[in-house]
């Protein structure tokens, strides 16, 4: 085990006797023995698919599907409501899943400081593709209270 190339991840327990991962057998890593490690995952890219490989591991198939309903009903609740403010409008009215681009009824970088100052991070501003318009995207992290106090901020212009 100790000279197979690779992470290694064991289950564990927690202080709390939930179940966790833990990379085991970390000494085989670069980081801490860069002249004898046997890994040799050292981009951020292989970091992240990792992440990933876990979090979908511990979803499920079940977890899978209500994350990603979750996310398309939280995005078509907040593209709806704005849809309906003074000077909003969606751009385009075909299907879509979390992410979706608004035209404002002012600059995007006028929004994106309001919501700043709320701490809301803001769309992204894709004015130079379409006119005063920003690209929202809503997942299932953003809570009902954090949506209705977007579409309530920009309500103000």
């Amino acid at each position: 085990v100790r000279q197979m190339p690779g992470r290694i991840v064991g289950r564990t327990l927690d202080a709390g006797g939930n179940p966790g991962y833990v990379m085991t057998l970390v000494t085989r890593e670069q980081y801490i023995r860069r002249e004898r490690a046997t890994s040799n995952i050292c981009t951020s890219e292989a970091l992240m698919a990792l992440a990933a490989a876990v979090y979908l591991a511990t979803l499920g198939k079940r977890g899978l599907r209500q994350v990603a309903e979750l996310c398309y009903h939280k995005a078509h609740y907040a593209a709806e409501a704005i849809g309906k403010l003074k000077g909003y409008s969606l751009v385009f009215q075909k299907p879509f899943f979390k992410e979706f681009v608004i035209r404002c009824p002012v600059a995007p970088c006028q929004v994106n400081k309001a919501l700043f100052k709320e701490k809301i991070i803001g769309g992204l501003d894709i004015s130079h593709l379409v006119d005063s318009s920003m690209l929202l995207c809503v997942t299932e992290v953003n809570t009902k209270q954090e949506i209705d106090k977007l579409i309530e901020i920009l309500g103000t212009f």
